[in-house]
């Protein structure tokens, strides 16, 4: 079962932005 979680979702792009910041790849983290 796949259920929807928007607090994981918003977790998963304040990551994603703040690694941009910092000038990670977020490719590298396609890990998790």
């Amino acid at each position: 079962m796949k259920i929807f979680n928007p607090k994981a979702d918003f977790a998963k792009i304040a990551i994603s932005k703040l690694l941009r910041k910092e000038g990670i790849r977020t490719k590298d983290l396609k890990k998790w």
